[in-house]
């Protein structure tokens, strides 16, 4: 386990060092929990769960066309498949 030194400032908070920081992909803004344990205590980034944190991430298999038309090119090569395959 790697591990940094960081400096608690008189407003009570530490810099999270940067190879952490990358390796965690947290940003500023990040929230996190904080919990005690009989060491010291851990941090951890809050996953978030809002629903809308899921929007647009299957942009990227966006074809422009409507869904109702794959669906129908799907059950049309489908079914070709299986016409082949009884002959």
């Amino acid at each position: 386990m790697e591990s940094f030194t960081t400096t608690l400032t008189s407003k009570g908070q530490f810099t999270v060092p940067k190879p952490i920081r990358q390796k965690l992909a947290v940003e500023p803004g990040t929230k996190f929990e904080v919990a005690v344990i009989s060491s010291g205590f851990v941090a951890k980034p809050r996953v978030k769960s809002n629903i809308l944190n899921l929007a647009g991430i299957l942009k990227k298999y966006d074809d422009g066309k409507p869904t109702d038309e794959i669906i129908e090119k799907a059950l049309t090569l489908a079914a070709r498949d299986i016409a082949k395959r009884k002959k």
